[in-house]
């Protein structure tokens, strides 16, 4: 056989391969950040238990003020705080939960991710 016959072979493979690793890069990518916005939710829900926690009375504009310096510009807008609840006790849990719209990039290319469309973090500490 020709080198020119196999022309053909290095482009199709290439287009096979391709396909996988852009798959796979996407795919890592979306995980990653998922991971972020996850860790940023826990660490808003943390500071804001912790600042609900020591405030007397609780004072749920303060909570939720800082929980919402905490979150990044793009998740602000469907950030959704609750903190449970209303008139705690002392020594009793307070509850702060952040939750927030997620969706993929390309959720054409990977449908498995698709199906996520929100993410959320809770958090409680003693109210003292």
């Amino acid at each position: 056989m020709k080198s020119r016959d196999k022309s053909g072979q290095a482009l199709v493979e290439l287009a096979l391969s391709l396909t996988l690793l852009l798959l796979l890069v996407f795919g890592l990518f979306e995980f990653g950040r998922a991971m972020y916005v996850l860790n940023t939710l826990n660490y808003a829900a943390r500071e804001g238990a912790r600042i609900a926690s020591v405030s007397n009375p609780l004072d749920r504009g303060n909570v939720t003020n800082r929980v919402l310096e905490i979150l990044p510009l793009s998740l602000q807008p469907g950030a959704v705080i609750a903190i449970t609840p209303v008139a705690p006790q002392l020594g009793a849990p307070v509850k702060v939960t952040v939750r927030t719209s997620f969706s993929t990039i390309l959720p054409e290319l990977l449908p498995m991710l698709a199906g996520i469309t929100s993410l959320g973090a809770e958090a409680s500490m003693r109210y003292e």
